[in-house]
Formats: structure tokens, C-alpha cells, sequence
């Protein structure tokens, strides 16, 4: 995994705007909203590996762990390869808090990183 964390003083739309561009040369981006906020980069959802307890054809699939919120999730790619962008307004209403994720999971004949 690879993370880190950024503030600007431009308004989360623009963010987003710049990241979605970004993001769509990996695939379809899922937005998704949390009420919780970044702060630290190890509190950000990131959910990797497959479910042990069910077998599912899709259970690679992103998903949305949650249904509101302020603070705007942008995934791409699946659960083992991931980019994901968390974008957060910062706290005094100026600017934008927000987190750069990477992660690769070990598997399917990669050794490495």
C-alpha cells in the first residue's frame, strides 16, 4: 500500500474534477461518501482481499461501505489493485483535505510489488 495525504486551497469540486480525470485511465470510477473523514490516512476505507467466508463471482468488485457523508471516495480497479482518492472540505470551510491511496495485494502469480 502506498498512501499519502495532501491539503489545498482549492474547493473539493475542483479536486474531484482533477482526480476523476486522472482516475478514468485505470477504469470505471466509483464515487462513493462516508461521514467519516481521512485525518489519517490509515483511518481511509480500504478494503482488500477476497471474502473468505463466500465465494462470489464479482468479489473483486468496489464497493461503497457507506451511503453518506462529506467526504467524497473515488475507486477504481478492484479490491486486490485499487487507486482510491479520499476528499475531504477542510474542517474551517477553506480548502481541501485529501488522500492518495495505492494498494496491490500479493497473488495471482506476482511476486512482487
Amino acid at each position: 500500500m502506498v498512501a499519502i495525504e495532501y491539503r489545498s486551497d482549492d474547493p473539493p469540486e475542483k479536486v474531484a474534477a482533477y482526480y476523476k480525470d486522472q482516475l478514468k485511465k485505470y477504469g470505471t470510477i466509483l464515487e462513493c461518501h462516508t461521514s467519516g473523514r481521512h485525518g489519517d490516512v490509515g483511518d481511509v476505507d480500504v478494503h482488500i482481499g477476497k471474502d473468505s467466508d463466500r465465494v462470489e463471482k464479482d468479489s473483486q468488485k468496489l464497493r461503497c461501505e457507506h451511503e453518506s457523508g462529506t467526504t467524497l471516495e473515488l475507486k477504481v480497479g478492484t479490491r486486490d489493485n485499487q487507486h482510491l482518492v479520499s476528499i475531504s472540505p477542510e474542517d474551517q470551510g477553506k480548502g481541501t483535505d485529501f488522500a492518495l491511496v495505492f494498494v496491490q495485494t500479493r497473488g495471482g502469480g506476482k511476486d512482487t510489488i
